[in-house]
């Protein structure tokens, strides 16, 4: 999960909006699309969380001692959505 932190801004926006979006793009109105959306939706959107997820347990390390965080809290905040937009994706 470091390797998403350490990407550069511009490989990072074509890993989460540039190649999403070209592949909507070439696949649009065809019957391949209704297979292959949900997938990249849940794709898209699962890498989405796991780059919140990854930022969050990292500077939750960097945090002072005197800030408390309940990291729990964050962890269940990040999967609930996940699940969500799977269920979504899976039953559209």
């Amino acid at each position: 999960m470091k390797q998403l932190l350490k990407l550069k801004h511009w490989q990072l926006f074509l890993l989460l909006s540039a190649i999403p979006l070209a592949f909507l793009f070439t696949i649009n109105n065809t019957p391949v699309m209704e297979i292959l959306f949900p997938i990249m939706v849940v794709l898209c959107m699962g890498l989405w969380f796991i780059w919140f997820y990854s930022m969050g347990i990292n500077l939750y390390k960097k945090l002072p001692a005197t800030v408390s965080m309940n990291i729990s809290l964050f962890k269940i905040a990040i999967f609930i959505p996940f699940v969500y937009m799977l269920f979504v994706s899976v039953f559209m």
